[in-house]
């Protein structure tokens, strides 16, 4: 009897023991649960300032944030966006730092967009312009089919896409318009009468007059558009056999044409832009000229 009292006793102080435990790893208010919503340790805490990608990524190029550089705090006027796979402030309406202009050339923007010379300025108060690409509301095309780099149209202008091609059109009323790319700035003030140029042809203003010109070199049929790339702007280069000196002619005619290369707008080294070569042309690269291959626009020597 006072064998099976005793086991009796002991059997009660074990579930007695069991049922009183508050060390349960499975209870919901034990603060270091790792599950615990309120835990401020959480790495997943979406209110936690030290999460890396408490950016604006409106202005990122893709890249990812690879560079020893604090994640910045930037001003009120700014946005934090990650380009060349470091941190960097910029102005949210350029996408570039205040003051910096982000083209020259609406071939420096996208088709439906064109290079605004005043889009923004050198700080929020000033009233300078700094030019940056700005939408447009004309339709155009997204396949080119000419082999014709985007023309410069004169200002109020610019040009998009129609029919696989490049054509002038007025900012604001997407009316088609002259071709100026190749104007030099003169109004016809000569007694000849306006002419009509071929097909193969534009009418251009040039020395105070008209005159059709082949649209390639902006110069009469058989005349050379250039002799190095230094005739031509930053996103062309001048090729040697750019077109003939006439329609149907296979011999071959300098002139400016695209190299397509990317390229920055601006150059700001103390140099002028190289001769690279045949078959090379020079593009921007970090604000300075680099010589590329023209087929392939890696850097070559």
């Amino acid at each position: 009897m006072k064998t099976t009292a005793l086991s009796l006793m002991l059997l009660l102080f074990v579930l007695l023991s069991a049922c009183d435990d508050d060390t349960t790893v499975n209870n919901s208010n034990n603060s270091n649960n790792v599950n615990n919503i309120n835990n401020t340790n959480n790495i997943n805490n979406v209110n936690n300032t030290n999460n890396v990608n408490n950016h604006n990524p409106v202005c990122d190029d893709g890249t990812e944030a690879q560079c020893d550089m604090i994640q910045p705090q930037c001003d009120e006027d700014e946005i934090l966006a990650i380009q060349d796979e470091c941190w960097i402030c910029v102005n949210p309406s350029t996408c570039a730092p205040w003051g910096m202009p982000t083209c020259v050339l609406d071939g420096d923007c996208v088709e439906n967009q064109y290079c605004d010379m005043c889009a923004s300025s050198s700080c929020p108060e000033c009233d300078n312009c700094v030019a940056a690409c700005v939408d447009h509301t004309c339709a155009t095309w997204e396949a080119l089919i000419c082999d014709q780099g985007r023309p410069e149209c004169s200002p109020g202008n610019t040009a998009i896409v129609q029919d696989g091609c490049w054509v002038c059109v007025e900012i604001y009323t997407c009316d088609v318009v002259r071709d100026s790319t190749c104007d030099d700035g003169t109004n016809p003030i000569c007694e000849m009468v306006e002419p009509v140029c071929e097909d193969y042809e534009i009418l251009a203003y040039q020395d105070d007059c008209y005159a059709c010109v082949n649209p390639v070199s902006c110069e009469p049929w058989g005349t050379a558009g250039c002799e190095n790339d230094l005739d031509c702007n930053h996103l062309e280069y001048c090729d040697s056999c750019a077109t003939s000196s006439a329609p149907l002619l296979g011999d071959c005619v300098a002139g400016c044409v695209s190299h397509g290369c990317e390229t920055e707008p601006i150059a700001l080294c103390n140099t002028m832009r190289p001769d690279c070569g045949e078959g090379n042309t020079a593009v921007i690269v970090d604000q300075c000229y680099q010589c590329v291959a023209v087929e392939t626009c890696l850097p070559v020597d």
